[in-house]
């Protein structure tokens, strides 16, 4: 008995370190971005908001690391009361998008409207590399403020889930395209990260 409950202290430890050890390379990301601002509320959850260029004011990433992932969140900027207006048509448009992305997913809580998308960086039996981790934080970027216009287009103007969804696979390019110019030229070609 003594001797399991030193294995789990011990276990708790070295997930603690590791813990800490991926939240130094989350703040580095966060460091390495020049128009946001970052804020460690402990050694586990980040906060960054990001500015981006119209038609998007910006976007708040919170990032929960855990010893054997990196969960990304990124909430829409609709607000869950006009969410709860056209919350059936809401539903079936997080299920279309869902169906055409390939990195994480839209999630929406049906009980009070609020939408946001989710990436999971799978940490299990090695740190992420840099590199992995400027990936997911610029796949999860790119994948939910593309989609955000289509998201308000179906809460606030009516629009039918699948006209919306074919308009965005129509004008998706250009939207991608106004990242690259306008967003963080060092990212490079953010459609490399999309399904498109």
């Amino acid at each position: 008995m003594e001797q399991e409950e030193k294995n789990g202290s011990q276990n708790e430890g070295k997930g603690l370190q590791t813990v800490e050890k991926i939240g130094e390379i989350v703040q580095n990301e966060f460091n390495g971005w020049s128009r946001a601002l970052s804020l460690r509320k402990d050694p586990g959850i980040f906060l960054c908001f990001v500015k981006t260029p119209d038609p998007f004011a910006g976007f708040f990433y919170l990032v929960h690391v855990r010893s054997d992932s990196v969960l990304i969140f990124i909430n829409t900027p609709i607000l869950p009361s006009d969410v709860m207006k056209r919350r059936e048509a809401a539903a079936e448009l997080v299920a279309r998008l869902n169906h055409s992305i390939r990195y994480g997913r839209f999630e929406m809580d049906y009980n009070d409207g609020q939408i946001r998308y989710a990436l999971c960086v799978d940490c299990v039996g090695a740190l992420p590399t840099e590199d992995r981790v400027h990936w997911a934080f610029v796949t999860a970027a790119v994948t939910a403020t593309s989609r955000f216009k289509t998201i308000r287009s179906v809460v606030k103007d009516d629009v039918t889930p699948r006209h919306a969804v074919k308009e965005l696979e129509r004008s998706l390019p250009e939207t991608l395209e106004l990242f690259n110019e306008q967003f963080v030229p060092d990212f490079g070609n953010w459609s490399a990260c999309d399904d498109e």
